[in-house]
């Protein structure tokens, strides 16, 4: 809305709806003229010109970017697709993903004829909160052993547990005051 100042001869009462041209003109300065008294008016049908064609050279941006948001998109499609195919063992062939072992692994062969070995069981439950049971093998012959618990993350031993007896057993660890954390046995 502007209300016109009556300098030019203009009726001042009532306000008007339009484009004032010295605003047009900090836009659109090749559209502004000014008299020779001062006054200032703009070309409208040029103005209609500019809409449409920036209407126009709107939609073709809009229009690229959906192409682009499109493709995107099917790039993550493909390779959520190729992620959870290897993750099933498929490579797109038929053959199965290769076994991968760590280095450090060790295979024992459990039977209930000659057992030599020691055996340390998975804590239960796990994670835990205030106890949890820890399972473990000591063949015949073993003497001296120990369970020590450790923080995986400084290495150091928290607590030596003295195991002396062979055979199966298991250990009832109360852990009220430890840290929520890793540890190792």
């Amino acid at each position: 809305w502007y209300q016109y100042n009556g300098k030019q001869g203009l009726p001042t009462e009532g306000k008007h709806v339009g484009i004032i041209a010295q605003e047009m003109k900090e836009i659109a300065p090749y559209m502004v003229i000014e008299n020779d008294n001062g006054y200032y008016s703009y070309d409208a049908n040029a103005l209609w010109y500019i809409l449409v064609n920036a209407v126009q050279e709107q939609q073709k941006v809009i229009k690229e970017e959906k192409q682009q948001r499109k493709e995107k998109i099917k790039q993550l499609e493909d390779r959520i697709a190729d992620l959870e195919s290897k993750m099933k063992g498929n490579h797109g062939s038929g053959d199965a993903a290769p076994q991968v072992k760590p280095e450090n692994q060790k295979t024992v062969q459990l039977n209930n004829e000659n057992i030599n070995e020691p055996i340390l069981y998975q804590n239960v439950p796990n994670p835990f909160q205030d106890e949890t049971v820890i399972k473990y093998y000591l063949p015949e012959d073993s003497r001296n052993s120990e369970l020590l618990i450790a923080s995986a993350r400084e290495g150091t031993v928290l607590k030596r547990i003295s195991l002396e007896q062979s055979g199966k057993g298991q250990v009832n660890l109360q852990t009220d005051n430890l840290k929520t954390g890793t540890y190792t046995c």
